[in-house]
């Protein structure tokens, strides 16, 4: 009987051992996707900012005069 009950201790422990490696691998996982996510928002993120500034370019007319040109009146 005490012979079972050690081999019993003997398997909790690595069932015990096999749970943290698993969960050790599942929290690495998900850092990663945590990580990958994020870079796609950043990416949103700045795709966003882009598209701001083209809408606001589309929408202002900008006049450039040069210093080249003969007629200098405002």
């Amino acid at each position: 009987m005490v012979i079972y009950m050690v081999r019993k201790t003997d398997d909790i422990q690595q069932l015990k051992i096999l749970l943290e490696i698993q969960f050790k691998s599942i929290e690495k996982q998900l850092k990663e996707y945590d990580r990958n996510i994020l870079k796609i928002l950043r990416k949103l993120n700045t795709q966003k900012k882009y598209s701001n500034m083209n809408q606001y370019s589309e929408d202002v007319e900008i006049k450039v005069r040069s210093y080249m040109d003969g007629d200098m009146r405002v």
